[in-house]
């Protein structure tokens, strides 16, 4: 039995994959994926995560809603939450800034390019 859903299991993971090339192909868009830090921070600059912190719950079940919409584990979604307002976070890293400027730029989003470009300029440079 578990041997049969390994198998399911892979062979729907080749289905997708191949749904993703004709995607690619069909409506000439490259997908990205995006880490959980790039989409804690994009929820954050674009105002949607001030939101749902908004919500009248705990924090463990802000993170059980996030994990519904970004399909990451809820524990590693609360440590997020209690570290996205934090100055000097694991998330502010250049390469997830960069990211997220591009994804505002493409978007046309520029008061939270802007945001986001002067947070950049704040990251200390590694090497």
């Amino acid at each position: 039995m578990a041997h049969q859903l390994e198998v399911i299991s892979y062979q729907i993971h080749l289905l997708t994959e191949r749904v993703k090339i004709l995607e690619e192909k069909v409506l000439r868009t490259k997908r990205k994926n995006t880490t959980r830090a790039q989409q804690m921070l994009l929820l954050k600059h674009s105002g949607i995560l001030e939101t749902i912190l908004d919500f009248d719950t705990t924090k463990k079940e802000k993170a059980i809603f996030l994990s519904s919409l970004l399909n990451a584990d809820p524990d590693n979604l609360e440590d997020d939450l209690s570290t996205i307002r934090q100055e000097i976070s694991g998330l502010a890293t250049a390469s997830n800034y960069n990211y997220i400027i591009e994804t505002f730029q493409k978007c046309g989003l520029e008061k939270p390019r802007i945001e986001a470009e002067k947070i950049l300029k704040e990251i200390p440079k590694k090497g």
